[in-house]
Protein backbone atom coordinates (compact mmCIF):
# COMPACT_ATOMS: atom_id res chain seq x y z
CA UNK A 1 0.00 0.00 0.00
CA UNK A 2 1.37 3.31 -0.86
CA UNK A 3 2.44 5.76 1.72
CA UNK A 4 0.49 8.97 3.01
CA UNK A 5 1.92 12.40 2.01
CA UNK A 6 3.48 13.01 5.32
CA UNK A 7 4.85 9.72 5.27
CA UNK A 8 7.12 10.05 2.27
CA UNK A 9 9.69 12.40 1.28
CA UNK A 10 9.29 15.47 -1.46
CA UNK A 11 8.59 15.01 -4.85
CA UNK A 12 11.95 15.66 -6.72
CA UNK A 13 12.32 19.20 -7.94
CA UNK A 14 14.04 20.68 -10.98
CA UNK A 15 16.51 22.73 -8.61
CA UNK A 16 17.24 19.79 -6.35
CA UNK A 17 20.85 19.98 -5.70
CA UNK A 18 20.91 15.78 -6.28
CA UNK A 19 19.15 16.70 -9.78
CA UNK A 20 21.13 19.89 -10.40
CA UNK A 21 24.11 17.15 -9.51
CA UNK A 22 22.87 14.47 -11.88
CA UNK A 23 22.15 16.74 -14.89
CA UNK A 24 25.96 18.10 -14.35
CA UNK A 25 27.67 14.82 -14.86
CA UNK A 26 26.35 14.76 -17.95
CA UNK A 27 28.05 17.42 -19.57
CA UNK A 28 31.39 17.28 -17.05
CA UNK A 29 33.14 15.32 -19.74
CA UNK A 30 32.60 17.81 -22.68
CA UNK A 31 33.63 20.40 -19.77
CA UNK A 32 36.43 18.37 -18.58
CA UNK A 33 37.74 18.00 -22.01
CA UNK A 34 36.94 21.82 -22.15
CA UNK A 35 39.40 22.30 -19.56
CA UNK A 36 42.39 19.90 -20.50
CA UNK A 37 44.84 22.32 -21.04
CA UNK A 38 46.16 22.09 -17.31
CA UNK A 39 45.58 20.03 -14.01
CA UNK A 40 41.83 20.45 -12.97
CA UNK A 41 40.48 18.71 -10.27
CA UNK A 42 37.30 16.83 -11.56
CA UNK A 43 35.27 16.97 -8.03
CA UNK A 44 36.12 20.49 -8.03
CA UNK A 45 35.19 21.43 -11.09
CA UNK A 46 31.74 19.83 -10.34
CA UNK A 47 30.84 21.35 -7.38
CA UNK A 48 31.41 24.68 -9.78
CA UNK A 49 29.63 23.73 -11.83
CA UNK A 50 26.45 22.48 -9.40
CA UNK A 51 27.25 25.93 -8.06
CA UNK A 52 26.42 28.04 -10.71
CA UNK A 53 24.41 25.85 -13.11
CA UNK A 54 21.50 27.41 -14.93
CA UNK A 55 19.41 26.47 -17.79
CA UNK A 56 20.03 29.35 -19.77
CA UNK A 57 23.95 28.59 -21.23
CA UNK A 58 24.83 32.06 -21.19
CA UNK A 59 24.23 32.88 -18.00
CA UNK A 60 25.79 29.62 -16.49
CA UNK A 61 29.04 30.64 -18.32
CA UNK A 62 28.56 34.43 -16.75
CA UNK A 63 28.09 32.81 -13.26
CA UNK A 64 31.15 31.06 -13.66
CA UNK A 65 33.26 34.01 -14.96
CA UNK A 66 32.36 36.03 -12.03
CA UNK A 67 32.21 33.25 -9.26
CA UNK A 68 34.85 31.01 -10.45
CA UNK A 69 36.97 33.07 -12.26
CA UNK A 70 36.81 30.98 -15.28
CA UNK A 71 36.99 32.39 -18.94
CA UNK A 72 34.80 31.12 -20.92
CA UNK A 73 34.25 31.16 -24.47
CA UNK A 74 31.84 29.95 -27.39
CA UNK A 75 32.88 26.61 -27.06
CA UNK A 76 32.16 26.45 -23.43
CA UNK A 77 28.82 28.19 -23.91
CA UNK A 78 27.87 25.62 -26.10
CA UNK A 79 28.73 22.83 -23.96
CA UNK A 80 26.56 24.55 -21.46
CA UNK A 81 24.20 24.67 -23.70
CA UNK A 82 23.67 20.77 -23.15
CA UNK A 83 22.88 21.07 -19.39
CA UNK A 84 18.85 19.97 -18.57
CA UNK A 85 17.77 18.91 -15.71
CA UNK A 86 14.68 17.62 -17.11
CA UNK A 87 16.09 13.81 -17.84
CA UNK A 88 17.73 13.80 -14.05
CA UNK A 89 14.70 14.63 -12.21
CA UNK A 90 12.29 12.68 -14.72
CA UNK A 91 14.51 9.59 -14.03
CA UNK A 92 14.66 10.47 -10.16
CA UNK A 93 10.72 11.59 -9.86
CA UNK A 94 10.16 7.39 -11.41
CA UNK A 95 12.28 6.10 -8.70
CA UNK A 96 10.68 8.55 -6.39
CA UNK A 97 7.38 7.12 -7.08
CA UNK A 98 8.16 3.31 -7.51
CA UNK A 99 10.15 3.48 -3.92
CA UNK A 100 7.13 4.83 -2.25
CA UNK A 101 4.25 2.86 -4.03
CA UNK A 102 2.79 6.17 -4.92
CA UNK A 103 -0.16 5.71 -6.98
CA UNK A 104 -2.87 8.52 -8.57
CA UNK A 105 -5.75 8.43 -6.18
CA UNK A 106 -8.03 10.27 -9.64
CA UNK A 107 -9.35 8.60 -13.00
CA UNK A 108 -9.52 9.82 -16.15
CA UNK A 109 -12.85 12.08 -16.33
CA UNK A 110 -12.62 13.12 -12.53
CA UNK A 111 -13.21 16.55 -11.64
CA UNK A 112 -10.58 18.07 -9.47
CA UNK A 113 -9.54 21.98 -8.21
CA UNK A 114 -5.76 23.00 -9.70
CA UNK A 115 -4.73 26.50 -9.96
CA UNK A 116 -8.07 27.57 -7.79
CA UNK A 117 -10.24 26.40 -11.15
CA UNK A 118 -12.22 23.06 -11.23
CA UNK A 119 -10.10 21.20 -13.99
CA UNK A 120 -10.72 17.68 -15.43
CA UNK A 121 -7.90 14.79 -15.63
CA UNK A 122 -7.74 14.01 -19.85
CA UNK A 123 -4.92 11.47 -18.77
CA UNK A 124 -2.99 10.14 -16.30
CA UNK A 125 1.14 9.07 -16.01
CA UNK A 126 1.16 6.53 -13.28
CA UNK A 127 5.15 5.88 -13.60
CA UNK A 128 5.46 9.68 -12.56
CA UNK A 129 2.40 10.20 -10.85
CA UNK A 130 1.14 13.24 -12.30
CA UNK A 131 -2.10 14.25 -14.08
CA UNK A 132 -2.60 16.41 -17.12
CA UNK A 133 -5.92 18.51 -17.20
CA UNK A 134 -8.40 20.66 -18.45
CA UNK A 135 -10.24 23.74 -17.31
CA UNK A 136 -13.55 23.03 -16.91
CA UNK A 137 -14.61 26.41 -18.00
CA UNK A 138 -12.98 27.52 -21.62
CA UNK A 139 -9.43 29.74 -21.74
CA UNK A 140 -9.62 30.11 -25.36
CA UNK A 141 -6.45 27.48 -25.65
CA UNK A 142 -6.62 24.59 -27.70
CA UNK A 143 -5.54 21.27 -25.54
CA UNK A 144 -6.48 18.87 -27.83
CA UNK A 145 -7.94 15.25 -26.28
CA UNK A 146 -5.09 14.49 -23.86
CA UNK A 147 -3.08 18.03 -23.58
CA UNK A 148 -3.72 20.14 -20.89
CA UNK A 149 -1.89 21.74 -17.58
CA UNK A 150 0.44 18.44 -16.26
CA UNK A 151 0.45 18.41 -12.38
CA UNK A 152 1.89 16.62 -10.33
CA UNK A 153 -1.07 14.47 -8.32
CA UNK A 154 -0.66 15.62 -5.10
CA UNK A 155 -1.64 19.26 -5.97
CA UNK A 156 -4.91 18.46 -7.09
CA UNK A 157 -7.61 18.94 -4.62
CA UNK A 158 -11.24 16.43 -5.50
CA UNK A 159 -14.17 18.75 -6.31
CA UNK A 160 -17.91 19.04 -7.22
CA UNK A 161 -18.97 20.84 -10.80
CA UNK A 162 -22.33 21.97 -10.27
CA UNK A 163 -24.61 20.58 -13.23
Amino acid sequence: MGETMNDRPARPKHRDVAIIGAAVDEILPDVMGWLSEGRHDVDEVRQQLIRCADDDAYRFASNLDSRCYWFPDADLVEILGGFSTYSAREKAVKEWVSAHAITVPYAVGDTVTLRGQAARIVDIRPETAEIVAQPVVPDDKNYGTTGGWVHPAEDARSCEVPA
